[in-house]
């Protein structure tokens, strides 16, 4: 578990010059104008529950791969304000794309404790339970999160995911056939059915991992 008192230190025990370069760009000006970053930054710090603001904030640090200067920075918004679901999810995001799975989990599930209705929560946490393996935890996260959002046709894809590994074949089935009745384009749901039917459970693939708000 990485110190909560500190950004996490890079797991590999080292970065490439490049790397580096990126994550000083991301924070520091250029020809005396402000950064993306510091820009966003500043208008964050004004309206710290702005959700758009955080999220055009997050996206700066991602664009720039500055995973380990974004996490301090909304480690500074949660800690100013637990209560800011907003930050904590920008928080979450950056910790899964800095390859921190435990903390990116513990974010997500802090999110939906703060926030019942923050869809994106309950199907990026889904995505990182099912490739951590925790098929049974996942089925609970994508169950309350179709009681709330029905018609979130990816939930459902990564509910009959997690129940083929549990071996639950027709209601993996019916997951997939729900998905197919929300988007009849979702070729994925119709090929593991298929796949299941002809007893290949070991084919099923998982879709494309689901990225950050606006993608």
């Amino acid at each position: 578990m990485a110190d909560k008192n500190k950004a996490p230190e890079d797991k590999s025990g080292k970065s490439s010059p490049k790397e580096a370069s990126q994550a000083q760009t991301a924070t520091t000006s250029q020809a005396g104008q402000p950064s993306l970053v510091d820009s966003y930054k500043a208008l964050a710090e004004s309206n710290p529950t702005d959700r758009i603001v955080l999220h055009w904030l997050l996206m700066a640090y991602l664009s720039q791969k500055a995973y380990v200067d974004g996490i301090s920075q909304f480690r500074k918004f949660v800690m100013a304000d637990s209560n800011n679901h907003h930050a904590h999810m920008c928080l979450a995001v950056l910790y899964e794309k800095g390859g921190y799975e435990d903390e990116a989990i513990q974010g997500y599930r802090r999110v939906l404790a703060l926030d019942p209705d923050e869809e994106l929560a309950y199907l990026f946490l889904s995505m990182r339970l099912l490739l951590k393996g925790e098929y049974g935890r996942a089925v609970q996260v994508c169950s309350a999160g179709i009681k709330r959002f029905p018609r979130a046709e990816r939930l459902h894809f990564n509910l009959g995911f997690a129940l083929v590994h549990l071996k639950k074949f027709d209601a993996a089935i019916e997951a997939f056939q729900k998905e197919i009745e929300i988007n009849p384009q979702r070729s994925e749901a119709y090929f593991n059915i298929e796949v299941i039917k002809q007893n290949k459970i070991s084919a099923v693939q998982l879709g494309s991992q689901p990225g950050p708000e606006g993608r």
